[in-house]
């Protein structure tokens, strides 16, 4: 609180950033999560991170292989699980944040563990046409 009144940042952006650590604090413990990973070696947090995240990776119908009849015909190696699994990081949004706004530059993909997020074509008409929950991924096809 007091390097947000230090760099005078406006009072409705420090209660947002405000809402923003007491939120993260309350569903997802940054610091602890980030703390845990930056004191253990790199071939543990591989595997902290497999058993975080590969189940996501895994069950995402965008990485694996099917015949004509919707049948699993190749799962994804486990060297690209790993190398995906390693470069993956947490992202906590607060509801109403926009995650991705119509005409961003797709540089990643989004695998949603926990939540739900609210796809809105149109930020002014504010209709939600479909509504995300965990298990689901997007982004993908900006890539």
């Amino acid at each position: 609180a007091a390097a947000l009144e230090q760099t005078q940042v406006p009072p409705e952006l420090r209660t947002k950033v405000m809402d923003y650590l007491h939120y993260t604090a309350r569903v997802y413990n940054t610091y602890a999560h980030s703390s845990l990973l930056n004191q253990i070696s790199t071939p543990l947090q591989l595997e902290v991170k497999l058993h975080l995240y590969q189940a996501a990776i895994t069950n995402c119908p965008f990485f694996v292989q099917r015949d004509q009849q919707g049948n699993m015909v190749d799962e994804v190696p486990s060297e690209v699980v790993a190398s995906m699994v390693h470069v993956m990081s947490d992202s906590v949004y607060l509801p109403g944040d926009y995650i991705v706004n119509k005409g961003d530059i797709a540089d990643c993909m989004y695998f949603q563990v926990r939540g739900s997020v609210d796809v809105v074509v149109d930020k002014e008409l504010n209709v939600v046409v479909v509504t995300l929950s965990s298990g689901a991924y997007f982004g993908e096809a900006g890539l």
